[in-house]
């Protein structure tokens, strides 16, 4: 029985290709930034006018 060929260039398991970002992941982070960035300014505001 031969044995297998351990000196070959080809990677051993499962090729896996990353998906590449389409358009609706852009989106998510687009409105997650916006909403990171409503937040910040309405706490900005807040603060403001609560101080005496």
């Amino acid at each position: 029985m031969s044995q297998p060929d351990l000196s070959s260039a080809r990677p051993r398991g499962v090729l896996i290709v990353k998906p590449k970002t389409n358009i609706y992941t852009v989106m998510l982070m687009i409105s997650t930034l916006c909403m990171a960035i409503g937040s910040l300014l309405m706490w900005l505001e807040y603060s403001r006018l609560s101080a005496p």
